[in-house]
């Protein structure tokens, strides 16, 4: 597991490896990742799902649900944008 916040102990699954991000970068760019490249692309991965979750979860509880929707996130990428 992976602590996503230590402040609020929230955890996920290991999730994307670093196997599955070369395999992706080979199939979608007919190209090879070096390790510490699949590393460091899973490490802005978590980082930016990260932001998206602690943004939903913010607007969930200030609309006084307990479930993060589809709009949550379209709302973040609406706020900040995505490359």
């Amino acid at each position: 597991m992976r602590i996503l916040s230590a402040e609020k102990g929230i955890c996920l699954p290991a999730g994307l490896s670093k196997e599955e991000v070369k395999r992706f970068v080979e199939k979608e760019y007919k190209v090879r990742a070096t390790d510490d490249c699949a590393d460091e692309i899973v490490k802005i991965l978590e980082a930016e799902a990260k932001k998206i979750a602690d943004f939903a979860v913010k607007k969930a509880k200030t609309d006084n649900r307990m479930t993060i929707r589809k709009d949550d996130v379209a709302e973040y990428v609406a706020r900040f944008g995505s490359d």
